[in-house]
């Protein structure tokens, strides 16, 4: 089986704790928190990240070792800064995205490691898929809250 910790962190893409009548750590340290709790609790279990938007730049600053995924994630200068090469990084970003948007002309700023998959156009690419250490999945309409179907996207 598998273990799901979700902190919600709405100040994730700060590296600075928050003050104040209700303190917090930053996105990144409650990440690391949670990655060493989950780790005396249960032995040293094999982390996966996850972050979408802010938590996407909580994700890429944790100390933590593990594959990670960063959904709408700005854009693509931005998309495997600080995650490093030492583990796999899938990226989700989409063209429609009115808050993390990418233009095709940024796309040379990757790094030479990183696959693009472009399906902004509605095509899927063949499988299976032997991905590399840096993918990066482009789609076309999604918006930033989910990328599900257009009418759940605008029920949310």
């Amino acid at each position: 089986g598998f273990i799901v910790a979700a902190p919600e962190l709405p100040w994730a893409l700060s590296d600075d704790a928050i003050a104040g009548p209700d303190p917090r750590p930053g996105g990144a340290a409650t990440v690391e928190a949670v990655g060493h709790w989950l780790e005396a609790q249960f032995g040293a279990p094999r982390l996966s990240l996850v972050g979408h938007s802010m938590g996407a730049g909580a994700i890429a600053r944790a100390a933590l070792a593990g594959p990670r995924v960063a959904v709408g994630a700005g854009g693509p200068r931005t998309w495997f800064q600080g995650l490093g090469q030492a583990w796999p990084v899938l990226v989700v970003a989409s063209q429609g995205d009115g808050v993390a948007a990418w233009r095709d002309d940024e796309l040379v700023r990757l790094p030479g490691a990183a696959q693009v998959l472009d399906c902004s156009q509605g095509q899927l690419p063949p499988g299976p898929l032997q991905l590399p250490q840096l993918t990066a999945l482009l789609l076309g309409e999604p918006c930033h809250i989910s990328f599900l179907s257009p009418q759940t996207n605008d029920a949310m």
